[in-house]
């Protein structure tokens, strides 16, 4: 290539580099953008369960011989039954993660502390129950995302 050639090819790369500078020095544009999150629009229906009697009936999550053992899941009121002669041990509201122990040496033991003093009969059967003051109900729903509220900011970030 020419002296002439390459000069021309300078003058041309110049023009360019000149010209896209020009354009990014114009007036830049305004975008809206949200200044928070938009608030959920969200409609809830519940409905009540009809449960039929005879499945209410109250059935224990454990029964047997002692020793018996038991973790709750959730806060829950415990109950604890001598099934042989029909006898409550014990009722009390306990936390989650609580572990029930009907041990016929020590007695009725949540998560280590002893409730119920005294050494239990070993021939006897023992239940222990969860009651639950909570009503079953079916909820429907939707959930849309709201309407966004925005500022002007600059888009040439």
């Amino acid at each position: 290539m020419s002296s002439a050639g390459k000069n021309l090819l300078r003058a041309s790369l110049l023009g360019m580099a000149v010209s896209l500078s020009a354009c990014s020095h114009q007036k830049k544009s305004t975008v809206m953008a949200p200044t928070s999150a938009p608030a959920l629009d969200q409609q809830w229906v519940e409905t009540p369960i009809s449960v039929p009697a005879e499945s209410q009936i109250a059935r224990p999550v454990q029964e047997g011989f002692a020793p018996l053992v038991y973790m709750v899941e959730t806060d829950q009121i415990v109950r604890v039954v001598d099934v042989t002669t029909n006898t409550d041990l014990l009722t009390m509201p306990v936390m989650a993660r609580s572990i029930v122990t009907v041990n016929p040496d020590v007695g009725v033991q949540i998560s280590g502390a002893t409730m119920r003093m005294g050494a239990l009969p070993r021939d006897h059967r023992y239940a222990i129950y969860l009651q639950s003051n909570q009503q079953n109900i079916i909820r429907r729903g939707s959930i849309r995302p709201g309407q966004p509220g925005g500022s002007p900011v600059p888009s040439g970030r």
